[in-house]
């Protein structure tokens, strides 16, 4: 009986960097959203400016303080997300496409023809570079390649050889 054909994703797994580039993206976003809304909420609590009263004093450490409460569950909860999304995250390619599904409470998957692809490169964004994390992009002429057609999170020589297979099979396929 002839050995079953391990998925892509097995051969070539996603890195656990991946999650915390995920969820230190959105804290960046929070942290800064959150931060401006509390100066402003802050600024409204005392229009006068009298920051030698203790009571509003006391109001702004109580609000800093459930703030960082706020912050903190939300970057629990995103890492516990990502992390479900990182186990669930799933691409394989057979003798005619290649398959990604992405997705936790809503998944989206993409079928990828060979013959369609007309084009795969692999990238980086400044998150990717100092997590040393690389993704491969597939282009197809559909809106969904765009944005959605990618495999992110592999080490270089992953992303390499992925890369490599695709631009091998297109070849095949064309010839």
């Amino acid at each position: 009986m002839p050995e079953a054909k391990q998925p892509l994703r097995k051969e070539f797994p996603l890195r656990l960097r991946k999650i915390l580039k995920k969820s230190f993206s959105s804290f960046i976003k929070v942290f800064i959203f959150g931060g401006i809304l509390t100066v402003i909420i802050v600024t409204a609590l005392d229009p006068d400016d009298g920051w030698a009263d203790q009571r509003m004093i006391d109001h702004r450490l109580r609000l800093v303080g459930i703030w960082l409460f706020v912050l903190f569950c939300f970057m629990f909860g995103r890492m516990i997300y990502e992390y479900i999304y990182y186990r669930t995250y799933y691409y394989d390619m057979d003798d005619l496409n290649v398959l990604i599904r992405k997705g936790v409470v809503s998944k989206r998957e993409v079928t990828l023809p060979f013959t369609r692809i007309t084009d795969v490169y692999v990238d980086q964004d400044i998150p990717d570079v100092v997590l040393a994390l690389y993704d491969v992009h597939i282009s197809t002429p559909t809106q969904e390649s765009g944005e959605f057609a990618h495999i992110d999170g592999l080490n270089k020589a992953d992303a390499m050889e992925l890369k490599r297979r695709i631009l091998e099979r297109i070849n095949d396929k064309t010839a």
